[in-house]
């Protein structure tokens, strides 16, 4: 089978989500089964070019919704022009996967131009197009037209794909419900790990990995994973660090970066977290399962914002691969994954008392966090590992 998996996300670039990693997931299990793999992604020039967009906001008089949507507009144009090269090669039947929006109005525009009659279109969802780059982007000026161009894009793609598949219910409710789509187009197939990399690791394991990245042996290490934007709530995490005492000897590892950093710097500052809560920055996808093994739990904090809800989180699969107690809020697609108190931990959003007492419950009671963890990674290895889940994902997409 020949398979193309498009995006505005270069996932051969950077690392830094569940959707570049789903990308590259999909590209290793299709190879490894032989399938005939093509990605088309954007130059690392235009991924700079949108860096750029992001720091120097105050450089231009046009405003950043403007300057988002031409950015959106080169990329759609960029994956056009390498969509139709691809079909001017080959005559064989092709399935486009589009991991995005615009990604799948690139196979729409490429198509449209290029008569090719053989070919399947997918659109995986892992969010909310429009709301997730309001709750990324500081659009001040030009908001209601960014609104506007952007649910127009939305509209156009998932009417033109013949399958859309989404990574929690939520988002399929959304596509019914915000974007008209028929049901019988859309399913639910939850994100996928390599189960082989984000694995257990024995109490030996875990010392010599603490004594590797200068983490101390005898704390109870919390890892918070996160991209540092509203929707991720790592202020949440902070907040909760400040109501547990000394006694429970806690280090919370806060790992990732983002436009919240400053503001989550300061609540640090104020709440005189220093020696709680170290702060490490971006690492590398393929570095940080380390962190991951040698953590006691991993805390997803995830919060409601500007209506986005996070969906099935890759962090949090991971950490259950590698046999850690989980605790997420119960928003989105985790509350669909997580069942309080049997592979992980629920705990109220926006409730930071709720959320206290769940990590303390997880620390107190050794015993019953290890019960946990080792259901957790049942659950993962049986419903999530990336070879059944791109079969899964090829033979819908495919109309199977």
């Amino acid at each position: 089978m020949n398979i193309c998996i498009v995006s505005m996300a270069n996932a051969h670039d950077k690392q830094i989500g569940g959707k570049h990693i789903h990308q590259l997931l999909l590209e290793k299990a299709y190879c490894e089964q032989d399938h005939n793999v093509m990605t088309v992604y954007p130059s690392k020039k235009k991924i700079i070019s949108r860096i750029v967009l992001k720091i120097n906001r105050t450089l231009s008089k046009e405003s950043n919704a403007k300057k988002f949507i031409t950015h959106c507009t080169e990329i759609r144009k960029e994956l056009t022009n390498m969509i139709i090269k691809i079909l001017r090669r080959s005559k064989d039947e092709i399935v486009f996967l589009s991991q995005d929006t615009i990604s799948a109005l690139a196979v729409k525009d490429a198509l449209s131009l290029y008569q090719y009659d053989n070919v399947h279109t997918a659109l995986t969802l892992h969010g909310y197009f429009t709301r997730e780059e309001l709750n990324y982007q500081n659009f001040d000026k030009d908001r209601e037209h960014f609104i506007m161009i952007s649910m127009g894009w939305e509209r156009e793609a998932v009417m033109y794909v013949d399958k859309i598949l989404t990574v929690d219910t939520r988002i399929r409710n959304y596509v019914i419900d915000e974007l008209k789509v028929d049901p019988s187009k859309i399913s639910v197939i939850f994100n996928s790990i390599n189960d082989s990399f984000f694995r257990p690791a024995n109490k030996d394991e875990v010392k010599h990995l603490r004594k590797k990245h200068n983490l101390p042996i005898d704390k109870n290490i919390i890892l918070v994973a996160r991209r540092l934007v509203k929707k991720n709530g790592v202020h949440q995490a902070l907040y909760a660090m400040e109501q547990i005492d000394e006694s429970f000897n806690v280090l919370m590892v806060v790992i990732g970066d983002g436009p919240e950093r400053d503001n989550l710097l300061k609540i640090i500052s104020e709440k005189k977290l220093e020696k709680k809560v170290l702060f490490l920055g971006e690492i590398k996808h393929s570095q940080i399962v380390d962190y991951y093994r040698l953590a006691d739990i991993i805390l997803l904090p995830s919060t409601k914002s500007d209506n986005v809800e996070e969906a099935t989180s890759l962090s949090m699969l991971e950490g259950m691969a590698c046999g850690k107690v989980v605790i997420v809020s119960a928003i989105g697609g985790m509350k669909e994954v997580i069942k309080d108190n049997v592979n992980g931990y629920l705990f109220e959003d926006k409730n930071i008392h709720d959320l206290v007492k769940k990590i303390k419950l997880a620390i107190i009671n050794k015993n019953e966090s290890e019960r946990i963890s080792n259901i957790a990674r049942e659950y993962v290895v049986a419903n999530n590992g990336y070879l059944e889940h791109a079969n899964r994902y090829l033979s819908y997409a495919c109309g199977k």
